[in-house]
Formats: structure tokens, C-alpha cells, sequence
């Protein structure tokens, strides 16, 4: 079987993309059920594409096909947005999962390459990015393809969260990553304490109004 990455541009593909998002928002939850809340996770399902949609934005898929060119199973996902808050050029990876059948075989890296490429045929200069600190491999993916730490670009209320860019016009990617000593200077250097769970035990419910839509 071979893998191949395609845009979703509209149903059935766009169902299967829904799918893999929820997929991928129960494999975070432990650790970012707080962060899809503030982002309107929700909402982003029902409305897709929309921030997604192109041409200023995508939603990639990876799927397995077989000798004859017949579509299997979905492998996994990433998604391409724009941050006109941040300047015309600027925009997000987001949605970045593999399922566990996918994991291994660099399946990350080439969603991850195919996205950026978009960018840059988009005209984008800045991509930016943010993640959690317990995501190790993803971080070591992103820093190997030539992502730097930057300050926080939104006010997502995780206390583990690490922002990260990349210059679009550098193609220059790392040999190597950061391993886990790496990621614990990150996490010090860029490490939120939101201690309001004492003093403001709903800060994460979905109520909240946050000033940026992450």
C-alpha cells in the first residue's frame, strides 16, 4: 500500500476530515480539553472548511491506496489557516494527527511538508504553531523541519502550552531534533502558571470569552 496526501475540498472528503478531528480531539483531551474549548472546537466541526477554507487555507489528509489506485483507509490530517490578526502573510498549522495504524511511518512529516509547501505557494512568510509540552514526538517533528520557539501569539489558557514559527522562506530543514532535556528548557523558557483554578474554578468552560479565537 502507498500513502498519499489530498486536500479535502468538499464532501465526502470533508466528512472524513470531521472525523479525524473529533479523532484527534479525544486522543488530546487529557491533555487539551481546555484549549478546545477556548478554540470553539465545536463550532469549527460544524462549519468545515470554514477558517480552513481555500484558498487561504486547507485541510490535508493522508490516505493509504492500493496498486491500483483505490482510496483506503484515512491516516491521518492537518489543517492550514490564515492570522489576518497577525498580518496578511501569517498563518497556522493546525490539526495535526496520525492515527495509531499511521504511527511510525513518517506520515506526520509528510502532511507536516505538504502544508507548509501549500503556504508557501499561498504567498504566506510566517507559519506559527502551538503545541503542549508532553507532545515530544510533535515537537521533534517540528523542530526538525525548522520550526523555532516564539512568543505566544494567542491566549490559549493551557499552562503547558509552547508556541512555535517558521520563516517560509527558509527551506533549510534540521538533520536532527531536540530530545527531551530540549523540550524541558522550552517548557521553563515559555511555561504559563495559570493558577486560577483556586480563584476561578470555570476559567476553561466554554463560556469564556477570550479576546483572539484561537
Amino acid at each position: 500500500m502507498t500513502v498519499v496526501i489530498v486536500e479535502a475540498h468538499r464532501e465526502p472528503e470533508l466528512a472524513t476530515a470531521k472525523a479525524l478531528f473529533r479523532e484527534y480531539s479525544v486522543a488530546i483531551a487529557d491533555v487539551a480539553a481546555c484549549s478546545l474549548q477556548y478554540q470553539r472546537f465545536e463550532e469549527e466541526l460544524a462549519t468545515l472548511p470554514g477558517k480552513y477554507a481555500s484558498p487561504e487555507g486547507a485541510i490535508y489528509m493522508a490516505r493509504e491506496t492500493d496498486p491500483d489506485g483505490r482510496s483506503g483507509e484515512a491516516l491521518g490530517c492537518v489543517a492550514l489557516r490564515p492570522l489576518p490578526h497577525l498580518g496578511e502573510r501569517v498563518c497556522e498549522l493546525k490539526r495535526m494527527y496520525v492515527v495509531s495504524a499511521g504511527r511510525g511511518r513518517g506520515i506526520g512529516r509528510l502532511l507536516a511538508e505538504r502544508v507548509i509547501e501549500h503556504a508557501r505557494r499561498a504567498g504566506y512568510r510566517v507559519m506559527k504553531l502551538d503545541t503542549s509540552t508532553t507532545m515530544t514526538a510533535a515537537i521533534g517533528l517540528y523542530r526538525s523541519l525548522g520550526f523555532e520557539p516564539c512568543a505566544a501569539y494567542n491566549e490559549d489558557p493551557a499552562a503547558d502550552t509552547l508556541w512555535f514559527e517558521l520563516e517560509l522562506g527558509r527551506r533549510q530543514y534540521r538533520k536532527s531534533h531536540r530530545g527531551p532535556r530540549s523540550v524541558s528548557i522550552l517548557h521553563n523558557m515559555y511555561y504559563r502558571t495559570f493558577d486560577r483554578s483556586r480563584s476561578e474554578p470555570g476559567f476553561c468552560a466554554s463560556t469564556a470569552k477570550p479576546r483572539v479565537d484561537q
